[in-house]
């Protein structure tokens, strides 16, 4: 990976910068009146299904010609993003930014997945140039973290949590899958039916056998049920694993390994916190028309991947802790349980970082950490703290300034706000109704939080 300033924004402004316009063969597919009449594109899902042309993902979207698109009954959502799309085509903007502009404006519409879907396409450009030199742009479009502000910039490679030496761009593109897939999945009121139907095409028998592609095909097909079962299974991986969270000193620790073993015994000894997620999942992703069923399949999906071993490498990620809240948007319960689960990140990954600090672990403590302050409403943070190997004053500056001080220059101050934040994310949990368990190891966690 090039350390030299100059080697940062070479592909990068290719793609997304306004000095240039985006390359023509990255540009929205040529259309005319003539192939999709007026009279064909008179509810926002015939515009939808217009513009996926089959791709689910979004890549190679075709928007209405300007007097389609006037009558075509798009939504205002679909409006800002096609309107956002033609001002980088003309060269005007940064991708990353006013793409992400675009989802933040317009949450819980297709907005989010269409906007996920056209930085897709851009960092599929950039990987193909380049998988090596170019990670940081493919990072900034692919997250809400923003391009490193060094001037001598850490010399690690800001993918390497996510793509591992030699693996190419596979795991940063299966990554990005799935982030498009749940951007279809933002919230109850997007109408999925138009991503449904393109999931059905051929050769996308990965999309579709991935829990979020079974939630949106029985979203789209009006599949529901009773979410019951499903619900309960989440209710008691989130309690295990709070329990494990929770679980700081010697006593605790070995507590928790009995009431682990002993859930484990009841289940033929498979671990039971990941047997319920996924158990949770299976049972709510083939009815997920049902909002409580869809919210359940969302949380379960990223607690799964938080937690480690999901079936849908690479778990890591700077979306986890986000798309809890997502998952929150579909049912009151949902939140309150997805509230849980950001607590436990946050908690895990200050743990994390407490340990590795000052060890070889830093850099994938670091993704941890973000991922969870992301999810709890810290940042901005930029791609530096996912390059630097060894901590030091401007890494914890850096960190402090996204929690709100400037007065951290080293782990314990950073710790000592990390705390503070934490402790506000469990008052934040304890303002909806809990059990009495919950109430007791949520209350232990924000009370040892500014230790």
């Amino acid at each position: 990976m090039g350390n030299a300033p100059n080697m940062r924004p070479l592909l990068f402004l290719a793609f997304v910068s306004c000095a240039r316009r985006i390359p023509d063969h990255l540009l929205l597919s040529p259309t005319t009146a003539a192939e999709v009449p007026e009279s064909a594109l008179k509810e926002p899902a015939d515009v939808l299904r217009y513009t996926l042309r089959g791709d689910p993902l979004a890549r190679t979207p075709a928007t209405p010609p300007p007097d389609a698109l006037a009558t075509s009954g798009a939504s205002p959502a679909y409006r800002s993003w096609e309107q956002a799309v033609r001002q980088l085509e003309q060269g005007t903007g940064d991708a990353a930014s006013a793409l992400q502009r675009v989802e933040d404006d317009w949450p819980n519409t297709e907005a989010v997945a269409l906007s996920r879907g056209y930085r897709l396409r851009l960092i599929q450009g950039i990987l193909a140039a380049d998988p090596e030199l170019h990670q940081e742009e493919a990072l900034v479009l692919l997250s809400r973290v923003r391009p490193g502000s060094s001037t001598t910039p850490p010399p690690g490679a800001p993918l390497a949590w996510l793509s591992p030496p030699d693996a190419g761009s596979d795991p940063v593109l299966r990554y990005a899958d799935r982030w498009v897939l749940q951007g279809w999945l933002s919230g109850p009121a997007v109408d999925v039916a138009p991503v449904a139907e393109a999931l059905g095409g051929v050769a996308l028998d990965r999309l579709r056998d991935h829990p979020l592609g079974a939630a949106l095909i029985a979203r789209g097909s009006g599949a529901s049920g009773d979410p019951s079962p499903a619900l309960e299974a989440l209710r008691l991986a989130t309690r295990l694993a709070l329990e494990r969270a929770a679980a700081d000193r010697d006593g605790e620790q070995a507590a928790w390994a009995e009431l682990r073993d002993a859930e484990a015994a009841k289940i033929g000894g498979a671990d039971p916190i990941g047997h319920h997620l996924d158990a949770a999942v299976a049972a709510a992703a083939p009815i997920a028309k049902d909002d409580r069923a869809a919210g359940v399949v969302v949380l379960g999906v990223h607690a799964r991947r938080w937690y480690g071993g999901c079936a849908d490498e690479p778990c890591t990620g700077l979306d986890r802790s986000e798309a809890f809240g997502v998952a929150g948007r579909y049912d009151a319960e949902v939140a309150r349980i997805a509230s849980v689960w950001q607590v436990i990140a946050l908690k895990e990954a200050i743990d994390t970082m407490d340990v590795g600090h000052d060890t070889v672990m830093f850099p994938r403590a670091m993704v941890d950490l973000l991922d969870a302050l992301l999810g709890t409403g810290a940042g901005p943070f930029d791609a530096d703290l996912l390059r630097t190997r060894k901590p030091d004053a401007v890494t914890w500056l850096a960190l402090g300034r996204a929690l709100g001080t400037d007065a951290c220059t080293d782990w314990a101050s950073a710790r000592a706000s990390l705390g503070v934040h934490l402790a506000n994310a469990v008052s934040a949990v304890r303002a909806g109704p809990t059990d009495p368990r919950e109430v007791e190891l949520l209350d232990r966690i924000a009370r040892r939080a500014t230790r």
